[in-house]
């Protein structure tokens, strides 16, 4: 609350006086006296509030006013030169702090995770920094882990991600499912399929936690791999394990069974996201409308897409596609099936797509 009263301050200050200088004497006149902890707390507004020209202004000033910037205010200025893509300057600022504390090694991580997912570092420094900070007795918390496996895996530095992978579980088990979906999306965006499954296979084998996220990321690198086979007996390995489908594992696996043109196993899927008030993604709705005008005695799949309808578990866009006569040729269906078809379903809009395009409600859920 104090702080919060603070920010209110400065920024009537700051609508005054503008510059720092101006709020530090705007505070004087209020009876604050200028000392240390005066710019500390300037920089930590500034930060927060994403006004990086006063951060650097408040830096310049603490030291005209004499006093030495502590690891917190290098911090602070460390993370916007990451942010404002002063790299160099960042790893100098970085190098040169004489009493580095866990901030110091999270902010430098995080950002060189950025980094390195749009191609603009890839040195060896993200696991010097984290070597150094276990060293120094620091313990890593989820989002260092989640930030160095991530960035390691996006510069395509597998060997590494996969050995602090190791490192991690051996020296600090307890992880959560999050852990292992990291690594196993992290592999298979990097092109490396077998690499994930074998990771995510020994994670079930050691009964590491995981969870329907976990799960559907590696189902889905088996999908893309070409291994449906595999895809759907790991899907059965989920189920066996008492572990509930979400809805990006119940579409990844209609996916699956379309293309095995497995008529059962698509009715049972359906039944049970209609059971599970789950909606068929976009891509699926289309495609069922293909599966179904291929397939014959398919009655049961055509009512339960009516009933899918009815329950508004198909998205609105996908039910504004038309159809013509030709896509429902052959179907021996009721009359409300018929014209189900005949209005709603779409034309045959995924010959030729590719299985990534097909995917990408899977992706979106790891992000």
């Amino acid at each position: 609350m104090a702080f919060e009263h603070m920010v209110g301050v400065v920024n009537r200050l700051m609508h005054r006086y503008e510059t720092v200088g101006g709020v530090v004497r705007g505070l004087e006149s209020i009876g604050c006296l200028t000392k240390a902890q005066t710019f500390l707390l300037l920089l930590r507004i500034y930060w927060r509030g994403g006004m990086y020209h006063m951060v650097f202004e408040a830096f310049e000033q603490m030291g005209c006013y004499g006093f030495s910037p502590n690891t917190f205010a290098r911090n602070v200025i460390m993370d916007v030169l990451f942010k404002i893509g002063r790299v160099d300057v960042a790893i100098k600022v970085l190098k040169e702090t004489q009493l580095p504390n866990f901030l110091t090694f999270n902010i430098a991580l995080c950002n060189l995770y950025c980094l390195s997912k749009v191609g603009r570092y890839d040195d060896a420094l993200d696991v010097f920094l984290y070597n150094d900070m276990l060293d120094r007795g620091f313990t890593p918390d989820k989002y260092s882990f989640v930030g160095l496996l991530s960035g390691l895996c996006g510069a395509r530095r597998i060997d590494e991600a996969v050995n602090v992978y190791h490192g991690i579980i051996m020296n600090f088990p307890g992880q959560d499912a999050h852990i292992q979906t990291v690594i196993t999306d992290g592999l298979i965006k990097a092109g490396k399929f077998y690499r994930a499954i074998r990771v995510f296979r020994k994670a079930v084998v050691e009964k590491y936690p995981l969870d329907a996220v976990s799960y559907t990321v590696a189902i889905r690198g088996l999908v893309k791999s070409g291994r449906t086979g595999d895809a759907s007996t790991l899907y059965n390995q989920m189920k066996e394990a008492s572990i509930s489908p979400n809805a990006h594992t119940y579409n990844v696996m209609l996916y699956v069974f379309h293309r095995e043109r497995d008529l059962k196993m698509v009715i049972q899927l359906l039944q049970e996201m209609i059971d599970a008030r789950i909606e068929l993604s976009c891509n699926n709705y289309i495609r069922l409308c293909n599966f179904l005008c291929r397939s014959h005695n398919s009655d049961s799949a055509v009512n339960l897409s009516i009933k899918m309808r009815d329950l508004r578990l198909i998205p609105a866009k996908a039910m504004r596609v038309p159809l013509s006569e030709e896509h429902v040729q052959g179907l021996k269906v009721d009359n409300e099936s018929y014209l189900l078809l005949k209005d709603y379903l779409g034309n045959d809009l995924f010959v030729g797509t590719s299985g990534s395009e097909d995917l990408s409600d899977v992706a979106a859920s790891v992000g």
